[in-house]
């Protein structure tokens, strides 16, 4: 992915970790899950951070590696797509040096969010979100001490 510098200059703050991550975020581009579609996760996941607060750099990491495992939809193993994206997302934050509980925290956002129909037919996918993101450990709300 030759565009990954202009990619991850939309996920600033955190345009470094995107950069680190986003070799890791497709499993396959199929169209609807492309670069398109991890900006407009990002743009909608700061919105409701906005409102709900949270760790950014926990919730950059999950929205860059919520697709990071591709199901195809006929697959008997399409309802467990988001648990195998997690574990991925989880052995490719830990390969990178995260501690066990940012790894637990972002494992914890991505495991919710591969599309099951009956869900959103009851609400919006916003709604989902912030739902997920008020449900998180309090991890996401402790401040981040800054590294040196």
């Amino acid at each position: 992915m030759s565009r990954i510098p202009a990619l991850a200059a939309a996920f600033a703050p955190h345009a470094e970790l995107a950069g680190e991550l986003l070799p890791h975020a497709f499993a396959a581009e199929d169209g609807s899950h492309d670069a398109s579609h991890l900006i407009r996760v990002w743009k909608n996941a700061l919105r409701i951070q906005a409102e709900e607060g949270g760790d950014i750099r926990q919730l950059a990491a999950a929205v860059l590696l919520h697709d990071c495992v591709s199901v195809e939809k006929n697959s008997p193993l399409r309802a467990e797509a988001s648990r195998l994206a997690a574990e991925k997302a989880s052995a490719v934050l830990g390969d990178l040096g995260w501690s066990p509980a940012d790894i637990s925290s972002v494992a914890h956002a991505i495991l919710p969010t591969a599309f099951r129909p009956i869900l959103h037919r009851r609400r919006s996918r916003p709604e989902f979100f912030r739902t997920r993101i008020a449900s998180m450990p309090s991890a996401w709300s402790a401040p981040r001490v800054a590294s040196t």
